[in-house]
């Protein structure tokens, strides 16, 4: 049986540059994965982690975890499992317990990875897509409610739970809309109508079908946060930065 020749010319000095794309298919995955599906995440994350510990740089990682974004993390987790010491319960059952916020762990691991802008938009893509196809259930379970929607978990969401759904669609308005202003500065109109109008639906998901309290919440906090960076046509800020 004959390789195919993308296979047999495949030499060792090939594969960081494999590990390193593997990984970006990892991430993408990972973060379409996100608010669809736990076990999916899960798997994606572990299979990202692996994948990042293999092709991270050394002197970035070290300079990553001598900032407080870099520590922080790894230390309140060291804090947790200090805590297991004072448990009542058995130690296998107590780490049990903190096994899920091994997650912590993570947070230095992705920020010492080199990614590139395009990557990151990749990375984004990948999530927005996952929320898009949420949100087409979503309005769509609306407008027919007799629909076959029985495997919802509540009304108007089809996965996971309301909070959950919320704060990622949030998290898609707030970056669409300034992705849309920056979009808009530099003349590409119809981009950022459409962005804008993509952003709104996500938004009124959040206040309209399933009114939720964490979503409204952090939809304040992304636009407390997020002032400052709206960008006028023509180059200029508005909010506390561009006074």
């Amino acid at each position: 049986m004959k390789l195919p020749d993308m296979w047999v010319n495949v030499t060792w000095s090939d594969l960081p540059l494999n590990l390193e794309n593997a990984r970006q298919v990892a991430a993408v995955v990972t973060a379409f994965t996100l608010p669809l599906t736990t076990t999916g995440e899960n798997v994606a994350v572990a299979v990202f982690a692996v994948l990042a510990l293999m092709t991270f740089d050394l002197p970035r990682l070290v300079a990553t975890l001598r900032s407080p974004a870099g520590y922080l993390p790894v230390a309140l987790f060291a804090l947790l499992l200090v805590g297991v010491l004072w448990s009542m319960q058995p130690y296998s059952v107590a780490i049990s317990w903190v096994i899920p916020y091994c997650k912590l762990l993570l947070i230095p691991l992705v920020i010492a990875t080199a990614l590139t802008p395009r990557q990151a938009l990749q990375i984004a893509a990948g999530f927005l897509a996952a929320c898009v196809i949420l949100l087409a259930l979503s309005w769509v379970s609306l407008r027919w409610p007799s629909g076959p929607w029985h495997w919802f978990k509540s009304s108007g969401v089809p996965v996971k739970d309301n909070a959950v759904q919320s704060d990622c669609f949030a998290l898609c308005a707030f970056g669409l809309a300034i992705g849309a202003a920056r979009i808009w500065s530099a003349g590409g109109r119809g981009r950022a109508l459409a962005m804008d109008i993509l952003a709104l639906l996500f938004l009124g998901d959040i206040f309209f079908i399933y009114l939720s309290k964490t979503g409204m919440i952090v939809a304040a906090a992304y636009i407390h946060d997020n002032a400052g960076h709206a960008v006028l046509p023509g180059g200029g800020c508005i909010g506390r930065r561009g006074q």
